[in-house]
């Protein structure tokens, strides 16, 4: 998360930011709780009962990173099938447009 964390520190400001502290003043408020959240994980650890809330936390930041980012909110549907032969094909088969993931 952190990489990401400096990444859209650096596409908001135009500079990388390595130093945590200067990272969360240039972030937004669900990208700065997000921060705060893996420097504490770091530090101090995941207790077995935070795991499926720190989890979501996580896949529900990501999924609105993807959207609010994307170009486009039509998102490629992929047919994956194996061959005779055994190796893997993709087909793009559509899109389907996600208001959220």
């Amino acid at each position: 998360a952190l990489f990401v964390l400096q990444a859209e520190g650096y596409r908001l400001t135009g500079r990388y930011i390595r130093e945590p502290d200067a990272l969360a003043e240039a972030l937004p408020e669900a990208d700065r709780a997000l921060l705060q959240t893996a420097r504490r994980v770091k530090g101090e650890g995941i207790r077995p009962e935070e795991m499926d809330t720190l989890s979501a936390m996580l896949l529900r930041w990501a999924s609105d990173k993807i959207i609010t980012l994307s170009p486009s909110r039509k998102i490629p549907v992929y047919h994956h099938r194996l061959s005779k032969k055994g190796s893997l094909h993709h087909e793009r088969t559509g899109t389907d447009e996600k208001a959220a993931l």
